[in-house]
């Protein structure tokens, strides 16, 4: 089952602006290199007085790329290949049912999921990576990515939400957050970013939020949840 949620945003700020929604960092066991990073997920421009809803599922996808410079603030991600994924589950009974595990190789210097299937074996609520053999030195140097995506739709990849550079022949649980923050400022989708250091940032926990919420730009340059604050 599909959940949708809707975050619509008012610019009552008195100055065109353009705001970013980001994902929380996801919980991720396994060493990686470096962070892990949040992705601009959406970036939409606001004239003053004028509203836009920035629309989100719980569909997930394991991405693989590189970034287009060493990973930092205001670097890109360029995905070459994703695949949908199912986090694992505990039933009632107490029953756990493993989610979707891939396998990240390398050909040609180039990070992909390796096209052979493997049996579901993550943990409760993440779905896992594995890498193939490669170096460290050489995925740094490739700048090589993975992590997850979103969709805004549920029927494909909108955009990554959260990557990191991984180490070689090493397990992934990766566990993706259903937590959003929202901030304005020049950002382009697929930015890397650290949402710790941005200062006007303001955070959407779907897991105690409706499914639907109004956030307002006030001319005070606070952005309010609507009814909640």
């Amino acid at each position: 089952m599909v959940n949708r949620y809707t975050i619509t945003v008012e610019n009552q700020s008195g100055v065109q602006r353009k705001y970013a929604l980001f994902n929380k960092k996801p919980n991720v066991t396994g060493t990686v290199q470096g962070e892990i990073w949040s992705n601009v997920f959406v970036a939409k421009t606001l004239p003053v007085d004028n509203s836009a809803t920035f629309r989100l599922t719980n569909k997930s996808y394991a991405i693989v790329g590189s970034s287009d410079g060493n990973p930092g603030d205001a670097v890109y991600m360029d995905i070459s290949g994703n695949q949908e994924v199912t986090l694992g589950a505990k039933t009632a009974a107490g029953e756990v049912i493993p989610g979707s595990t891939l396998k990240v190789v390398v050909d040609d210097d180039v990070p992909q999921f390796s096209t052979q299937p493997f049996p579901n074996s993550s943990l409760t609520n993440a779905f896992e990576i594995q890498t193939g053999e490669f170096s460290a030195a050489k995925a740094k140097k490739g700048k090589y990515m993975i992590g997850v995506g979103g969709s805004t739709t549920g029927t494909g990849l909108s955009g990554a939400q959260a990557s990191f550079c991984p180490e070689p022949l090493t397990t992934y649980q990766i566990q993706p957050s259903n937590t959003y923050y929202l901030t304005w400022g020049e950002y382009r989708q697929g930015d890397l970013v650290d949402y710790t250091k941005v200062a006007n940032i303001k955070e959407i926990d779907f897991t105690k939020l409706p499914n639907e919420i109004v956030i307002i730009h006030n001319d005070w340059n606070q952005l309010k949840i609507q009814e909640w604050e």
